[in-house]
């Protein structure tokens, strides 16, 4: 007990606050008090509200506890630290904060470069990331635009060269992974609480929300919070489960995440990817934890092989029974659609491609030159392919597929020559992404593929000696730090 107490009463407290909190709604709107459409804006601003205070008391409360972990306490370190916990969960958000973060980041990772006079070695899986964005910055030269920077490459960029101007020790990066996690807990249940809201003033039940496909369903979970594609929001928050499992592995005696806790995120993150009606996001969160409970078996048990035949077994009798709902899960009219329209341009255009960012001007003529190909009514207007392998082709034809799997290779290498839990699962559920999103196309995509990327990598190597070289002398022959 003298443990678990310890260890629980953050998630009990949250698990708390959510049903409180909805049995208020709820109270309120059998009274018919509050509960309207008209206020509905105003609620999801004092939800924004209690998240950002929320957001502040953990970071305070963490520091305080972790003191020991973060002395001195006003070294350039520590505003690293914290600069990181703002680009991580801010990333959640829409692309103009999570641009300003990742500004805020790179500023003080600049800062700890000229107090400490020190720059790292880059980890080489970085190389394949430059190489891709180089790539994209070629694809410009025969665009309307002309020969040109993408705006939108500079976090392929500027995020790496920034994680090479520090070195955080392993407690710092395992505490900022526990900060993260808790904020990520309160932004689900806030999440939860406001859809809550959505759903009495709508006068719908839970249960015909969840089992009937309702039009824009994420829009009444995550626009308090001013962004609300459930796709790119889960991104972030399996991220987070994936860095909660991780924690709960190592059993940190400062840093430490109970079992208690991880089950209940794992709750939220069922809860939200229901009623954003996110299909990928429930097979990537049912994918996370059975590879991290096989992972766990292995690790604790000697009964791996015996789970893993399980696994596969659960699996293929879950396929046999739901086969048309799976077909109809993998595939949509509208996908299906942007996908005949993309392969039909490749086949016409299979080596050059319409250029960086010309997606939308290439379906649109493709759409025009093949009457047969009808969308659902009300779809909304061609914008780009949803699929990343798709998106590259059409862009920058074959060669554009070649670039992007050499970065994806090199990126799983890395991942596995390092052993990384965190890396690994990261581009696995990237891949699933991929298949229906372009998460390197947009900018929100982007920032948070590589600010996790960047971080998890910080964290494989920072128990392995990497070359440093001084200001003052950077041309010098580096020595291990």
């Amino acid at each position: 007990m003298k443990l678990s107490l310890k260890h629980v009463y953050f998630s009990l407290f949250l698990l708390l606050f959510t049903i409180l909190a909805m049995v208020a709604v709820y109270r309120l709107h059998s009274t018919q008090v509050f509960v309207t459409k008209g206020n509905v804006s105003f609620f999801g601003n004092i939800l924004l509200l209690i998240f950002a205070s929320s957001f502040v008391l953990i970071v305070l409360s963490q520091i305080i506890f972790a003191r020991r972990i973060l002395r001195p306490f006003l070294s350039v370190e520590n505003f690293v630290s914290l600069s990181l916990v703002l680009l991580l969960v801010l990333s959640v958000f829409q692309k103009e904060v999570g641009i300003y973060a990742t500004g805020f980041f790179v500023l003080f990772a600049l800062v700890s470069f000229f107090v400490r006079g020190k720059i790292y070695t880059l980890n080489k899986v970085y190389y394949f990331i430059f190489q891709y964005a180089v790539f994209l910055m070629a694809g410009t030269i025969y665009t309307p635009r002309g020969f040109h920077f993408p705006e939108m490459t500079y976090t392929f960029f500027l995020l790496p060269l920034s994680f090479s101007l520090f070195r955080l020790n392993k407690q710092t990066l395992l505490l900022i992974l526990k900060i993260v996690f808790r904020i990520m807990a309160i932004y689900m249940a806030v999440s939860v609480v406001y859809w809550w809201f959505n759903l009495l003033v709508l006068n719908m039940s839970a249960l015909e929300w969840i089992t009937m496909k309702f039009p824009n369903a994420y829009d009444y979970v995550g626009t308090w919070g001013h962004y609300s594609h459930p796709s790119y929001i889960s991104l972030v928050l399996f991220s987070t489960l994936i860095s909660g499992f991780y924690l709960n592995f190592k059993k940190d005696n400062i840093v430490a995440l109970s079992r208690f806790e991880l089950i209940s995120y794992i709750g939220l993150c069922l809860g939200f990817v229901l009623v954003t009606e996110s299909r990928i996001g429930l097979v990537e969160l049912i994918i996370i934890v059975l590879i991290s409970l096989l992972y766990y078996i292995r690790l604790k048990t000697p009964h791996f092989k015996l789970a893993l035949v399980v696994a596969v077994l659960v699996g293929v009798v879950i396929l046999m029974a739901g086969e048309n709902k799976v077909s109809r899960f993998i595939r949509d009219d509208v996908r299906k659609a942007d996908y005949t329209l993309a392969i039909n341009y490749i086949k016409e255009h299979p080596v050059i491609g319409a250029g960086y960012h010309q997606q939308r001007v290439a379906l649109e003529y493709q759409d025009k030159k093949m009457s047969d190909v009808t969308r659902p009514v009300g779809a909304p207007p061609i914008t780009y392919t949803h699929n990343q392998f798709l998106g590259d082709m059409v862009q920058f034809g074959i060669p554009g597929l070649i670039c992007l799997l050499i970065m994806l290779a090199g990126l799983i290498w890395n991942a596995l020559r390092s052993r990384s839990y965190l890396l690994q699962l990261f581009m696995l559920i990237y891949l699933f992404f991929m298949l229906i999103e372009e998460p390197l196309y947009a900018q929100e995509g982007i920032t948070r593929f590589m600010a996790f990327l960047c971080f998890f990598v910080h964290i494989s190597e920072c128990d392995k000696p990497v070359r440093v070289h001084r200001l003052r002398n950077l041309f010098s022959k580096g020595k291990p730090a």
